[in-house]
This record gives structure tokens, sequence and C-alpha cells, in this order.
């Protein structure tokens, strides 16, 4: 550490790589690109929507902090460079996760048991990314703890114009998913699926909701997992 509390050395050099990134998006978004697989220089300035310019400066000052190489007319992460784009994407969903949750952080359990239970109810429909709900709903349950969902289901996988319909997304509709799709998705989290039962007293109020659930075979369910 230096004099004022500068830190020195390999803290400095650490301190530089991480401002480097950090300093524009595109930064971020042409090493995690190329930590999927080669790409071309055109193909990266098409992701991260820069300057031809810009992305042969990047990849010099990503190629000088051996994250790059060239092989030919493509552009590929080594080892180092998959490992710090691995570790920074990390790092910014972690950060995107307390900026979301910010307001009910004091809320979340400060020890290691995690929550009894998690319960959602009619909403996780909603969500474009089912898969992270329950990723998370099975990061904050203790071991043994449960998942209980009450949710729309689909018994058939609904044609995009459905998916994509505004109305009947709000109508919990859209976002419906098939329902051995929707059981894989918590299974594939480390969920076990120990319950699935309709609720044949809940009623859509629409003519086109309920012609979707004649169709569509579209209907409540409660659905029980266990975290181990």
């Amino acid at each position: 550490m230096l004099p004022g509390g500068a830190p020195s050395g390999r803290a400095a050099s650490s301190l530089g790589d991480a401002e480097f990134l950090a300093r524009t998006d595109h930064r971020v978004a042409v090493l995690a690109a190329l930590a999927d697989g080669p790409k071309s220089r055109r193909e990266l300035e098409a992701l991260a929507d820069v300057s031809r310019t810009t992305v042969g400066r990047t990849l010099t000052a990503m190629a000088h902090r051996e994250w790059v190489e060239r092989d030919g007319d493509r552009f590929e992460a080594t080892p180092l460079g998959e490992f710090v784009a691995d570790s920074i994407v990390s790092l910014l969903d972690d950060l995107e996760t307390t900026r979301r949750l910010r307001d009910v952080w004091e809320l979340l359990p400060v020890d290691e048991e995690g929550f009894d239970v998690v319960l959602s109810n009619g909403v996780i429909n909603l969500s474009p990314e089912k898969g992270t709900v329950f990723a998370e709903a099975n990061r904050v349950l203790r071991s043994g703890g449960r998942l209980a969902i009450s949710d729309i289901i689909s018994e058939t996988t609904m044609p995009d114009s459905i998916k994509t319909d505004a109305d009947l997304w709000a109508a919990c509709i859209g976002g419906a998913m098939q329902i051995n799709t929707y059981r894989e998705a918590i299974e594939a989290v480390g969920l076990d699926v120990v319950e699935v039962r309709e609720n044949p007293l809940y009623e859509f109020t629409s003519d086109r909701a309920r012609g979707a659930c004649e169709k569509y075979g579209v209907k409540s369910v409660s659905l029980g997992a266990l975290h181990h």
C-alpha cells in the first residue's frame, strides 16, 4: 500500500484491469462474446455495437493482458480471458441482484440456513426468465426447504402469436409455460418436484383467455418442490 492508502504492485495492476473492463460496457461484451467462442472483428462490432476502430483498440488492450489471441481473421479468449469473463459477468450479475433487491435486502436471511419456504402465487408466469426465478428460490432455501407455487401453465406449447400478445400476457396466458417444460426448469436447478395438482376453481374472465384455455389447456396448478 502506498502512502495515503493507494494500492501498489499487484493490487494496483488488478484494479487497473477491473477499471479497464468497467469503463465502458462494450469491453465486457467483447470479452464475454469471445469466451463463448471465436469471433471475427465484424461479428464483434455488431455484438458490441461499436466501430471497427474501437473494437481494434479493445482487442489490442486485451491481447496485451493475454486475455485474447488471434487465429487468422478470428479472435478467441485465452483460458485466462475465459476466467476473467466468467468472473466479471458473475460480479455484474451479483451487483444487478443487489440493485434490484436493495429495498428488501435487510429482510433476507443473514445466516447460512436460508428460508424454510418460498411462496409464489400466480406471478412466475409473468417472468420471461423463469429459470432464473427457480434458481434464486433454490439458492435461498435451506436444506429440506420447500418451494410452494400456484401458477398458470399450459398442457401444450403455445405459438408465438400467443406469447407475444400483450393482452394475453396481462391475463397470465401469454407467459404460461408448458407443464413438462415448467417442471423440468424447476428440477434443472436442483429442486425435486414432489407434488403437482390442478386448481379447478380458478377461472379466466375474458373470452380470449377462455379460448386459449380450451385450445392449449391453459390452467392453474399448485406445485411443491423440495430443496435437498
